[in-house]
């Protein structure tokens, strides 16, 4: 009986070590790909200061300013982190974005040369 609680034991251990491990890249990739903060009140500020840089933030959406088929859209929303208002391009090439007013989106944005946000990608929170 002693024996297999200590080959249990044994089997136990690296099995949970190799689960952590895991649990700790998957983590981490998720973190990576989400990009670093979008410092909002720099940015609005600054905002040729961030170009060619990629940021996420959480927002809410305001309203739709402006869609065309080709083009894509423009939306604007507000950071949960602050009362500022922010515009996002919207290329066409993003698939399946049907935003709603108030709707919560956790986004990933690129700053172009122009230092205008545009969407990389989308997750609804």
């Amino acid at each position: 009986m002693k024996e297999k609680k200590v080959l249990l034991i044994a089997i136990s251990i690296p099995v949970i070590a190799v689960f952590l491990a895991l649990l700790f890249v998957f983590i981490k990739r998720n973190t990576a790909q989400a990009g670093a903060a979008l410092p909002t009140d720099n940015y609005i500020e600054h905002p040729l200061n961030y170009a060619g840089n990629t940021y996420a933030f959480s927002a809410g959406i305001v309203s739709q300013l402006a869609y065309s088929d080709s083009r894509g859209r423009i939306i604007l929303v507000k950071p949960q982190t602050n009362n500022n208002q922010l515009p996002i391009f919207v290329p066409p090439t993003i698939k399946n974005f049907n935003p709603q007013v108030n709707q919560v989106y956790m986004f990933s944005v690129r700053i172009d040369s122009e230092g205008k946000l545009v969407l990389t990608d989308f997750k609804k929170i």
